[in-house]
């Protein structure tokens, strides 16, 4: 199973739809995911705990401009 990810809700659904059309999606969920908010990589959490009890695999693709994030900032979060 592969779970799919993206800030924008309509654009990850999108995706989706996308790869349903190429015959792709049956092994593809979607989850809404902004990695600069604490209470969405939470939800995605317990997404993944409630809905397949563990993660194997995690390619992190995403990008954050703007900020740097530290240990510190990281680990208080």
């Amino acid at each position: 199973m592969v779970v799919l990810t993206a800030r924008n809700e309509k654009r990850g659904l999108d995706a989706v739809e996308k790869l349903k059309e190429l015959g792709l999606s049956d092994f593809v969920v979607f989850h809404q995911l902004d990695v600069t908010d604490p209470t969405s990589v939470t939800s995605l959490a317990e997404f993944m705990k409630t809905q397949f009890g563990k993660l194997d695999i995690l390619v992190n693709n995403a990008g954050v401009a703007g900020g740097i994030l530290n240990r510190e900032n990281l680990l208080r979060r």
